[in-house]
């Protein structure tokens, strides 16, 4: 935890394509992914009704729109919940003020951090019956 330009530029190079990049991408990804559905809810109402409405069916599919939508917003919070004390250490490092840190406090957010790829099987095997 030096104060070189070296550190820094490394600091910030992983805080971009370790927090930011993957965040954006996951967001990106997530909202095609509810794009699709919602499409695909919308055209198999319109082939299904052929002139009447049924309630029960459209409640149900707009039902499992929510639950994709719930699950994504899920993946994203913890995403950013995991990641997050490591980017402020690591900002905080950054700022130069490393001689603050413990190593503890550098161990402990990199280790949660670390974590974090364990979290989207947990929430699909909970959410999904079939698993």
């Amino acid at each position: 935890m030096t104060f070189t330009p070296s550190v820094r530029s490394y600091t910030m190079l992983l805080f971009t394509f370790v927090f930011f990049i993957p965040l954006f991408i996951i967001i990106f990804c997530y909202c095609g992914i509810f794009r699709a559905i919602q499409h695909t809810t919308r055209a198999v109402t319109k082939i299904n009704c052929e002139g009447k409405r049924n309630s029960a069916k459209k409640f149900h599919k707009m039902r499992s729109e929510w639950k994709m939508a719930k699950i994504a917003l899920i993946v994203i919070l913890l995403f950013v919940i995991s990641w997050a004390p490591y980017s402020c250490a690591a900002l905080t490092a950054f700022a130069g003020y490393a001689d603050m840190l413990t190593p503890y406090m550098n161990s402990v957010p990199a280790v949660i951090a670390k974590a974090s790829a364990i979290h989207n099987p947990i929430i699909y095997a909970i959410t999904h019956p079939k698993y």
